[in-house]
């Protein structure tokens, strides 16, 4: 995704604990290198649900209805288990088994009469709440909740509550959850089933946690007792972590990690162990099976180095045989628990992703996918561009998560899909008013990363953003403030209203947060951010940075970046951040992430940063230039990145000669690529002049530049007007690189360059200084005139 995004601090589940630190969603800034995100967690779902509803179609084979009463009358076994129905009554087990064959809540409701009713034992009711629960579903539920009859059987069921077995308070909670129903008898079934806890196998506590997961996730107007909730969920977990032994199929470790994710049990050691466990019967699992499991972990942030890396070699044999929504499942969870590499997602989902394109049915799962790519920073151009072609047909079934959630995915590629971007802009603004405070956060900064030229979006996103500023959270702010600052839309009075309470806001943010506004706001014209953003608040962000930074924190290239940007273009003065900076440089250079560029891995952001240094005052300069000099370990991380630069600046050379080579169509590219190779090797020398860094590496860059002219004529003749031109002369002159070429550079700026700026101006007269006035009398007196 670029910039304001943090890493979740995923917590590592190896055999021991793991760390506490809570998931994390976040974006990335353009000019950073991170990712988005994210975070999908509440939208994701894992694919076997406990236990899993049934319904039978009504055309069937004779055959077909044999086989599907042989499968009922099974689950009655396990609905009602198999001592249950040894000892029932021949009229009860009739009633039993016509409850079981009912594939209807028509029927069901039909046998329920209240005779019938008043007849039955506990084990006929609970398998007939059992039943209604499974063959009810979406807008049925309610109609089967307002039914007599069902009010009868609720009722029936009340004094007879204690006759039930274990595996039938199970039952009994799993329909009432199912169903969103609330009887005056559940806090009685509640502690029934916390005295019962000790009776109940592995697969009944693991389905009853599933059933308090899915009444506190149910939209129904009645809620379940609180309090006698959550004592029946500590004394389920309780006593699962002394049944784990127990848990030996694939559904019973899935139904276990599924229902503890669900319900945000956040027990390191215990989900450890079904790591463990699940690793012994990997082979079993089916790939349903497995993108459950993985959805459990990611969803509460734990990751487990060997059961991802199994579940990884599995995916290289078996990911073929997934479904879209396993794909979508397992390739998230990777990308949440930052397990996702290129090799994984471009190697691995993308060809199978691409095979099975038309087979995803609803765009939500495209959404997720392109979100997952993203948040890993893994670009596939081939994918992205598929699915940006699907996701345009689809644009107007998409809801505000949909919206914002491919926003931020094509962001920074959104010059190749415009058709969807003007799709999705005008569908925006349909819906708008349903984004919630984390969509309109997303989006704004979605559209603007990419770059939509349109301010009259941007004034309404941001209309509603402050209608709900009371629900905004740090993290929204810092993502609304980067988008608009990519968008050039910065109202010093939507800026001022973000900004309110600036000193709550600063509380709640990372340091990263507080350079990532710090870099937003030096887009604003000077008038208008003296308007908006106090000097007091301005210093309560450089505190921020200042105090993580003598802890355990530490700047990424992209982050430094950020902040001497920042502190150049504010005109800040802060000799300890920039003391800091610098003791973190090799750092920074060696271990910190970097992005991809066109000019190689980690090299725009080495240049980036190099050029923040080189851009500092006088006495800033210096500081750097100290720190170099007496530390060898930054000389050669310095050193290292130079080397790679260059090298990626040559890599341009030679793919420019190749397309020089080609048909016509191709000569205006390859132009464009001397171009870029002679501005990247021309600033980098500046900057290494800036800061008195002369190397063999840096020594090399006049040389690229020369070969960049010599291999294109159209660019020689207009080098001397381009600004960068006068840059790269002066560095020569000052660095006493080849100055014969110096001082021929040097005559081209004084006779064909642009001398009317003033920075030109004073580039070539230092330049002339440098090679010696005495030896130049033509120049000097051409620049004197």
């Amino acid at each position: 995704m670029g910039a304001l995004s943090r890493d979740p601090a995923a917590a590592r589940i190896d055999t021991h604990l793991l760390s506490e630190k809570p998931p994390e969603q976040s974006l990335a800034h353009p000019s950073s290198s991170s990712a988005v995100g994210a975070a999908l967690d509440q939208d994701i779902i894992p694919a076997r649900e406990i236990p899993a509803a049934s319904d039978v179609a009504h055309t069937m084979s004779l055959s077909s209805h044999r086989t599907a009463s042989a499968h009922r009358r099974a689950e009655a076994v396990v609905e009602s288990d198999a001592g249950s129905m040894l000892e029932m009554h021949p009229d009860r087990l009739a009633i039993q088994q016509e409850l079981v064959s009912a594939v209807s809540a028509g029927r069901l409701l039909a046998v329920c009469s209240e005779a019938e009713v008043r007849e039955m034992d506990a084990v006929n009711l609970v398998t007939a709440l059992h039943r209604l629960a499974k063959v009810a579903a979406g807008h049925s539920t309610r109609m089967v909740v307002g039914n007599p009859r069902f009010v009868g059987l609720v009722e029936a069921l009340d004094p007879k509550l204690e006759d039930l077995n274990p595996r039938g308070l199970v039952n009994a909670l799993w329909a009432l959850a199912q169903l969103q129903h609330c009887p005056e008898w559940l806090p009685r079934l509640l502690s029934l089933c916390l005295t019962s806890r000790d009776r109940f196998s592995a697969r009944d506590l693991s389905s009853a946690l599933g059933s308090l997961a899915k009444a506190a996730a149910g939209h129904g107007t009645q809620r379940w007792p609180e309090a006698s909730t959550l004592a029946l969920q500590a004394g389920l977990v309780e006593a699962l972590r002394g049944r784990l032994d127990d848990l030996e199929t694939p559904t019973d470790i899935v139904c276990a990690a599924a229902s503890l994710s669900r319900l945000s049990v956040r027990d390191e050691a215990l989900f450890a162990v079904l790591a463990e466990r699940s690793i012994a019967t990997l082979s079993d699992f089916e790939m349903s099976d497995v993108a459950s499991l993985l959805w459990a972990f990611a969803n509460l942030n734990f990751t487990h180095g060997k059961l991802f890396e199994h579940v990884r070699q599995l995916l290289f044999q078996q990911a073929e045989f997934c479904s879209p929504k396993e794909l979508v499942q397992i390739s998230w969870a990777f990308s949440r628990v930052r397990k996702a590499d290129r090799e994984l997602l471009s190697h691995v989902f993308a060809p199978v992703v691409r095979e099975k394109l038309l087979d995803f049915d609803v765009p939500r799962d495209l959404c997720t996918l392109a979100f997952t790519f993203s948040n890993a920073r893994v670009l596939n151009e081939g994918l992205m561009n598929d699915m940006a072609h699907v996701l345009s047909s689809k644009v107007k079934l998409m809801n505000a998560h949909d919206v914002s959630s491919v926003v931020v995915a094509f962001a920074s590629i959104e010059y190749a899909h415009r058709n969807l971007f003007r799709a999705l802009r005008k569908h925006t603004q349909g819906i708008m008013h349903t984004f919630s405070p984390l969509q309109l956060s997303r989006a704004i900064y979605g559209f603007g990363v990419a770059g939509v030229d349109d301010h009259a979006l941007f004034r309404r996103l941001t209309e509603q953003a402050l209608r709900k500023r009371h629900l905004l959270h740090a993290k929204n702010v810092v993502e609304i403030l980067t988008g608009l600052a990519e968008a050039e839309f910065m109202p010093s009075k939507t800026v001022g209203s973000l900004l309110r309470d600036s000193d709550k806001l600063v509380r709640f943010l990372a340091a990263e947060d507080c350079i990532q506004v710090l870099h937003a706001l030096t887009r604003m014209p000077r008038e208008a951010f003296d308007e908006a953003c106090p000097a007091v608040f301005i210093e309560a962000l450089l505190a921020m940075v200042r105090r993580r930074a003598q802890g355990w924190w530490r700047f990424k290239a992209s982050q430094m970046a950020d902040l001497l940007e920042a502190i150049v273009s504010l005109e800040l003065q802060d000799a300890l951040l920039l003391e800091l900076c610098c003791r973190h440089l090799p750092w920074a250079l060696t271990k910190g992430e970097t992005s991809e560029s066109v000019l190689g891995s980690g090299s725009a952001d080495f240049m980036r940063l190099w050029g923040a240094f080189a851009e500092l005052p006088a006495q800033g300069r210096a500081t750097v230039k100290d720190h170099i000099h007496r530390s060898s370990r930054l000389r050669q991380a310095v050193e290292r990145r130079l080397q790679e630069a260059v090298t990626g600046i040559s890599g341009l050379a030679m793919r420019h000669e190749a397309q020089g080579e080609e048909e016509e169509e191709e000569l205006e590219l390859a132009s464009s690529d001397g171009g870029t190779m002679a501005r990247a090797a021309a600033q980098l020398a500046y900057a290494c002049a800036r800061l008195g860094y002369g190397s063999e590496s840096a020594a090399m860059l006049p040389g690229i530049v020369r070969e960049a002219l010599d291999a294109d004529a159209d660019l020689c003749q207009a080098a001397p007007r381009e600004a960068w031109w006068s840059l790269l002369t002066w560095a020569m002159a000052e660095m006493s690189w080849n100055q014969d070429l110096a001082r021929e550079y040097l005559q081209r700026l004084v006779h064909e360059g642009e001398l009317s700026s003033s920075d030109c101006l004073m580039h070539a007269i230092s330049a002339l200084v440098a090679l010696g006035v005495t030896e130049e009398p033509e120049l000097a007196t051409a620049l004197l005139r």
